[in-house]
């Protein structure tokens, strides 16, 4: 019985060898690489084909004028004054200075005491940051916010706030607008600033806490104390002025000739003349 037993043991051991070397017999054969497929020539020729050149920035020519961001609406509503350059060719900005923008405020506060409204007021630089700023007593704390948000709107567009709530009506070309630029106001009571050249914007009024009619026109009485005439900052005019062509010796006065011995000298040099207060 035992010779029976050691031959199957032998068998089973002849059987997993044989097993094995066909399993890697079969993996070896699943890691030999395959031949490519023969391509068409069709394909080849595609493939010998240089690459597109990528264009230069002048090739690509202008822009497109609007993809449906309301910006031609807002070129066409207000014109942007060109750049300044300055001595070395580089582009700056011209801001508004601190006594401009205490004198706007001033001027604004004036306007809304004499037709009786308590307002809030503000006054952002050329970057649409707030410049100045004042709360006039009794008036709304949430007009805080808005006369802030007016004057960075007509900063941030360069146009009155009230232009750009017309633009901003359903159907219109910048309709929902406002839910930009972490909001926006877009009804009257802002306006650009602009400087000494009447062009250059150099910041925005915001005005808000009665009526968009009693904004805008205290608006307005903070926008004129921009204007060279009533600027704060105005060079003042000479007292008198002296008349650099001296006179000739028969159009001075006997005393005025005299000399340190009592002889009238007209050789003496007379005193440049005053013309009196300037006009």
């Amino acid at each position: 019985m035992l010779m029976p037993i050691k031959r199957l043991k032998v068998s089973r051991t002849l059987m997993a060898v044989s097993i094995a070397g066909l399993i890697g017999a079969g993996v070896a054969v699943a890691q030999q690489p395959r031949p490519e497929p023969e391509r068409p020539a069709a394909a080849k020729a595609e493939d010998a084909k240089p690459l597109p050149r990528k264009p230069e920035v002048t090739e690509l020519g202008e822009p497109p004028t609007d993809f449906g961001s309301g910006a031609e609406a807002i070129r066409t509503a207000v014109e942007v004054p060109a750049a300044t350059k300055g001595a070395n060719g580089q582009v700056t900005l011209s801001d508004i200075t601190l006594a401009q923008a205490r004198a706007v405020v001033e001027a604004a506060s004036a306007k809304s005491l004499e037709i009786g409204t308590k307002m809030d007021i503000a006054v952002v630089d050329a970057g649409g940051n707030l410049k100045a700023f004042v709360r006039q007593d009794g008036a709304w704390l949430g007009s805080i916010d808005i006369s802030i948000k007016k004057a960075k709107t007509a900063r941030y567009f360069d146009m009155p706030t009230g232009e750009i709530g017309k633009l901003s009506q359903p159907g219109g070309p910048l309709f929902g607008i406002e839910h930009s630029n972490d909001g926006l106001i877009t009804f009257p009571g802002g306006l650009p600033l602009r400087g000494a050249d009447g062009t250059t914007i150099v910041g925005a009024i915001g005005v808000s806490g009665s009526t968009v009619e009693n904004d805008h026109a205290v608006a307005l009485a903070g926008a004129a104390a921009m204007k060279p005439s009533a600027r704060a900052d105005a060079a003042p005019r000479p007292e008198s002025v002296i008349d650099p062509k001296p006179p000739k010796a028969d159009e001075i006065p006997a005393a005025a000739r005299t000399g340190p011995d009592g002889r009238i000298d007209d050789r003496h040099p007379a005193p440049p003349r005053t013309l009196g207060p300037a006009r």
